[in-house]
């Protein structure tokens, strides 16, 4: 399905599947086959085509992952991260992400007051 999908693209680089389902089992393939940037871009603009979907939450895990395992690039998933804590706080892909990105979101988050120095 994969190559079928990479064919027609290759005809028409605007063609996308029609259905969320498919567009996912889609992404999902490529990126369980090493092509993080095929994944993402049949990924890109799920949450606009597919607003409300029960998918969103599982397609902005395989995003976050392609972006931070596949293309090392885990500070440009850190936005995914911020959607899921605000749409999903409760979901496992949040969880997920936020484990995926924890050594990132560590060194992103603030310097916190400092210690009282011991005179």
């Amino acid at each position: 399905a994969l190559r079928v999908y990479q064919a027609c693209r290759g005809k028409d680089e605007a063609f996308m599947p029609e259905g969320s389902a498919s567009t996912f089992a889609l992404a999902r393939h490529a990126w369980q086959g090493g092509d993080a940037k095929e994944a993402l871009r049949l990924v890109n603009g799920f949450d606009r085509r597919f607003k409300g979907d029960a998918l969103v939450p599982q397609v902005y895990e395989l995003a976050a992952r392609a972006l931070a395992q596949g293309l090392g690039r885990p500070k440009m998933a850190l936005p995914i991260l911020q959607q899921l804590e605000r749409k999903y706080p409760d979901s496992e892909q949040t969880r997920e992400v936020q484990w995926l990105l924890r050594d990132v979101v560590v060194s992103a988050a603030p310097p916190g007051p400092a210690a009282p120095s011991q005179a």
